[in-house]
């Protein structure tokens, strides 16, 4: 019982952190698109640090999960 809950308290820890990070990631992403975009055509911002955060977030749980096993 003791495992699990160290599992799913180092899960919840990086995925938030994985949500900041894709937050930040999806922000550059998006402005470098600007500048190397020479059309309007780009992608909504909102939708880019949207997919950003949730890559991160399921990247930060699964990570989590995995080091949360390790630990003895």
């Amino acid at each position: 019982m003791k495992k699990l809950i160290n599992v799913i308290k180092k899960s919840l820890i990086t995925s938030v952190i994985g949500l900041f990070a894709g937050f930040v990631l999806g922000l550059v992403i998006w402005a470098m698109t600007l500048l190397v975009s020479t059309s309007l055509d780009m992608p909504p911002r909102e939708i880019v640090v949207f997919l950003g955060m949730a890559f991160g977030a399921v990247l930060g749980a699964v990570f989590g999960g995995i080091v949360g096993l390790k630990e003895k």
